[in-house]
């Protein structure tokens, strides 16, 4: 099959089974591998359906300036789609986030403003509103915070993913926070189909930095994030974080993937889940990217 375009390629990510991952007297788990999406993470899929949302209803167009505040994945799907339909991005960034990341951006000619690193997301946002507040005839923004585009990918996309590559049969759910909409969507699905199903998000305690993770309870919070769709929130402290190059280290050579930083806390804590549930148990951990952006 020829595809008609190259967004035509978003979603349908392959999952695996982490056989040498997962605990030998343990929960299994399933890795859904989100960077197989043709910007190269699970972002693709909410920022195609903001965007095209936002192209029918005419708030953004060729004559307006999109811009946005991102830690980086959002950010590169933007410029990616903002390339593919000819509107001008501007990306807001904290200056922590790879140079692979701000170099792919530019790459697909969006513009890239980075802000202090100790600002964090919740600083890019800020600089993201000033923009707004001057020139509101030049510039929009989608704002992945708000939009509910973003959960609605999910549901109608990752979710039922989940379902049909499981043939229904799961029993938890591991997702790291960002926005939160992709365990607000996700879970939605999930929970319909199967109450029992839980869905763990892992974000990082106030002062830990998880590159593409956020704490849901920083400044400026998400107004995507549904909390009843969360059965729990694991945290990601200290010695969880002195953990995640280990588990970086360790996919890559037990099961040769290379990982992101979200991607191994959400291992960190599947795995963690695994250990305390049955053998015949099935885990599905969403990781958002590879370790490609990171090195």
């Amino acid at each position: 099959m020829i595809n008609t375009s190259y967004l035509s390629l978003i979603g349908n990510t392959p999952m695996v089974w982490l056989r040498k991952f997962s605990p030998e007297n343990g929960g299994q788990i399933y890795a859904k591998l989100e960077w197989f999406n043709p910007g190269g993470s699970l972002k693709d899929r909410i920022v195609q359906s903001m965007f095209e949302s936002a192209i029918k209803t005419g708030a953004i167009s060729s004559e307006k300036q999109l811009v946005e505040a991102t830690s980086g994945n959002t950010g590169i799907a933007l410029a990616m789609v903002g390339a593919y339909y000819g509107v001008k991005v501007t990306i807001i960034m904290p200056e922590s986030a790879s140079r692979e990341k701000q170099k792919a951006i530019e790459m697909f000619g969006a513009s890239l403003i980075l802000t202090p690193e100790e600002d964090g997301t919740a600083g890019a946002i800020r600089m993201k509103e000033s923009i707004l507040k001057q020139s509101k005839s030049k510039f929009v923004s989608l704002d992945q915070f708000s939009n509910a585009e973003n959960p609605r990918a999910h549901r109608e996309g990752t979710a039922l993913e989940i379902l049909k590559q499981t043939n229904g049969k799961l029993d938890a759910l591991v997702v790291g926070i960002g926005t939160g909409g992709t365990a607000t969507g996700c879970s939605a699905v999930l929970k319909r189909y199967d109450p029992r199903i839980r869905v763990f998000g892992v974000a990082p305690e106030k002062g830990i930095t998880v590159p593409g993770l956020r704490n849901p309870n920083d400044d400026m919070p998400s107004k995507v994030l549904d909390d009843s769709a969360i059965d729990e929130i694991k945290w990601i402290g200290k010695s969880e974080q002195s953990e995640l190059g280990g588990i970086v280290k360790e996919v890559a050579e037990r099961e040769a993937m290379l990982i992101g930083w979200s991607s191994a806390a959400v291992l960190l804590v599947s795995r963690n889940l695994a250990m305390s549930m049955k053998s015949d148990s099935t885990i599905i951990s969403v990781l958002p990217d590879s370790g490609f952006r990171y090195l």
